[in-house]
């Protein structure tokens, strides 16, 4: 699968560039997953400064749940929406990741990935609200939705090209809330836009398989 390329274009009366990312897919193996249908808007908006990403997640039965609360906690265990996304066309070594779970929690961080496997990652957390991260979510039986708004001046002066990836994690399966239950891959489907293909185990932070945003 080629991994995918969004262009952007600016019209004479807008300052916006908005786009609808196409459906999620099993990041391990690029297979369909239409059982977990997802709505992301991603806008850049230039004027404001700001990159808008709005998502819908459907056909998620345990929702509710989902234990994280707290900011910066290890909620990638757990049921979470994430932002991967860098400046520049080259492949990052460095880059955003900005996630969101049903409860509302964020992480934020700066993530270091030298060998661009994961495996050797040093994360720099931060605290995001105060870097003018603005986020909402909404919970309904089987389905959560919410907004992320993320000033451009994290990633520095607006640019022509950007490299990024959105995550889904979703639940297959009921599990004990009172407990710090974790995903595996075979309690959790893992779902992104541009599939890492990593086989048998879950793992997002590939970023030579992050698309391609080109802003014209």
């Amino acid at each position: 699968m080629a991994i995918p390329s969004i262009n952007l274009a600016v019209s004479a009366s807008r300052s916006q560039r908005t786009l609808e990312i196409a459906p999620l897919c099993s990041t391990m193996t690029g297979a369909s997953t239409g059982s977990f249908p997802a709505s992301i808007h991603f806008c850049v908006d230039a004027d404001k400064q700001i990159i808008l990403i709005t998502f819908e997640f459907f056909h998620d039965p345990h929702v509710e749940q989902n234990t994280y609360t707290h900011d910066n906690s290890a909620m990638w265990n757990q049921e979470v929406f994430e932002v991967f996304i860098s400046a520049g066309a080259e492949t990052p070594m460095r880059y955003l990741e900005i996630e969101l779970n049903p409860n509302g929690a964020l992480f934020s961080a700066w993530v270091t990935n030298p060998d661009g496997t994961g495996r050797n990652n040093v994360v720099d957390f931060f605290a995001g609200r105060n870097a003018g991260i603005q986020t909402s979510v909404v919970k309904g039986e089987n389905f959560w939705h919410g907004k992320i708004i993320i000033p451009l001046s994290l990633l520095g002066s607006l640019q022509e090209h950007y490299r990024l990836n959105f995550f889904r994690i979703v639940s297959l399966q009921p599990h004990d809330p009172e407990s710090s239950w974790s995903c595996t891959a075979e309690s959790c489907a893992f779902l992104a836009w541009s599939p890492t293909f990593s086989g048998d185990v879950p793992n997002f932070h590939i970023p030579a398989c992050f698309g391609h945003l080109n802003l014209k």
